[in-house]
């Protein structure tokens, strides 16, 4: 819809400092007065198992085995607006391409269980990313993993959160990921709408390679839609977007012959007179990335997005996916598991700005 008598404001800064090393990653995390906990990832190795193993017949794709990297226990007093944002931050070093994936997650103290299950708050914190070696801005972004979750829980709910990575190699030969810092944190938010993206979608500019012949992609995909959402209060807009670049084929892609994928994350809020009439489009600063073959998938975090004044009695807000050139790049979904929390990847939420 177009915007009728439209402002247009460009707010947000993106940030990718890392915090320092700590003596321990396993504990109950520190306080603090903007309502959150933490805790920092002391420096490790974790083994990068086989991706593949050799059944004789041929190697065979193996089940992502998972290995703990932080507790934080959250008390109950961070939880009386109902929902945490769960974040991490982990910076790695690689000897070679792994394939690496992230996941965080909450549940009471009493119902933590190895992996996240029905008894599990919802949502759980889901990355994928192929941290690589070398010096290029590309390898050195690619070893910088970031995401983050909502996770919604009764008021007044102490939590026990996990945080595991699962690095792989892609043969029947072991590896392994030196995790050099991080954090995990956990901070109170009044989350007014969530919205995950489902399905998969393809984004790519016209005639750009990696498109099936008979599939279709968006050259400007708005995914994640959320609201409209009645409020006539300050508000902050938030979301991320799983990508992977088309080069090397994969789910909806082809392969692509292109270098790389180029494309643009923005978030985007627009605010409803009570005539359901648009009276202002806000949209957050554009963060480019570019993924390379090796990198393949990146989580991206769009910078924040908060009107700095609201004309309406309503808002709704989506995440805008914009290719700005090479292979088409597919926008990865949540995922369902029957009886399972739901594993977001492409999500945005609105919550109170105060």
């Amino acid at each position: 819809m177009r915007a009728t008598a439209a402002r247009t404001l460009v707010v947000g800064v993106l940030t990718l400092t890392l915090t320092g090393p700590s003596t321990t990653a396993w504990g109950a995390g520190a306080s603090s007065a903007s309502g959150a906990v933490s805790v920092s990832l002391a420096p490790r190795t974790v083994t990068a198992l086989p991706g593949y193993r050799n059944t004789g017949t041929g190697p065979v794709l193996d089940v992502a085995r998972f290995t703990s990297l932080a507790r934080l226990d959250v008390p109950a007093s961070l939880t009386t607006r109902g929902a945490v944002v769960l974040s991490t931050r982990i910076s790695v070093d690689v000897p070679i391409r792994l394939a690496l994936s992230v996941r965080a997650w909450c549940a009471a103290p009493s119902a933590v269980t190895v992996a996240p299950g029905p008894r599990s708050f919802a949502d759980v914190l889901v990355i994928g990313q192929n941290p690589v070696p070398g010096s290029g801005s590309t390898a050195v972004a690619a070893r910088t993993v970031t995401g983050r979750a909502v996770v919604q829980v009764p008021r007044g709910t102490a939590l026990r959160c996990l945080l595991q990575v699962s690095p792989r190699t892609e043969s029947t030969a072991s590896s392994r990921l030196r995790v050099r810092s991080g954090r995990l944190e956990a901070t109170a938010a009044s989350v007014l709408a969530r919205a995950a993206q489902r399905p998969a979608l393809l984004a790519a500019t016209a005639g750009a390679p990696g498109v099936p012949r008979g599939r279709s992609a968006a050259r400007l995909a708005t995914v994640a839609r959320l609201g409209p959402v009645a409020t006539t209060a300050g508000v902050r807009l938030e979301g991320e977007a799983e990508l992977t670049t088309c080069a090397l084929g994969y789910h909806l892609c082809g392969r692509g012959g292109a270098p790389t994928s180029v494309v643009d994350v923005t978030l985007v809020l627009q605010d409803l007179a009570a005539s359901g009439r648009v009276c202002a489009t806000w949209r957050g600063s554009a963060r480019q990335v570019t993924i390379t073959p090796p990198v393949h998938h990146v989580k991206v975090i769009a910078p924040s997005l908060t009107p700095l004044r609201r004309c309406g009695v309503a808002v709704r807000g989506h995440l805008e996916v914009r290719p700005r050139g090479g292979n088409a790049v597919e926008i990865e979904p949540v995922l369902l598991d029957a009886g399972q929390p739901r594993r977001v990847q492409t999500h945005t939420w609105l919550q109170s700005a105060g």
